[in-house]
């Protein structure tokens, strides 16, 4: 895949933000359109690298050199991913005061075991 400039890059999201009619497409709409333009681009690599190493189409590769071009699409992408992906992730941690009134509320309703004591 051909490197882009990131003007390269914007220019082209507000060429085809422009000719778009209506309403810019929500989060969910645009992050399908990006997953499925990865999955498209990511198949045309795998066609165009198995017609180079035929080998390819019956030993599956196991390993890829990563990208260490600094500021390269690639390490922007990876960079964005992490922190959507860490985004998610707080949001499914509980706030202290949450955590503690569950911690509270379980204490309140445990039902004690005969012979054994409660625990606080």
């Amino acid at each position: 895949m051909p490197l882009v400039s990131r003007d390269e890059l914007a220019d082209a999201l507000i060429q085809a933000l422009q000719k778009m009619p209506g309403r810019p497409p929500s989060e969910e709409e645009f992050e399908r359109g990006v997953d499925e333009k990865c999955v498209e681009l990511w198949e045309k690599d795998r066609r165009e690298e198995e017609e180079r190493q035929p080998t390819l189409k019956t030993i599956p590769r196991l390993f890829w050199k990563r990208d260490f071009t600094p500021n390269s699409i690639a390490e922007q992408t990876r960079r964005e991913a992490r922190i959507r992906l860490l985004k998610r992730q707080e949001t499914l941690l509980l706030e202290q005061a949450d955590l503690e009134l569950c911690h509270n509320l379980v204490l309140q309703n445990a039902t004690g075991i005969l012979g054994h004591e409660r625990i606080n």
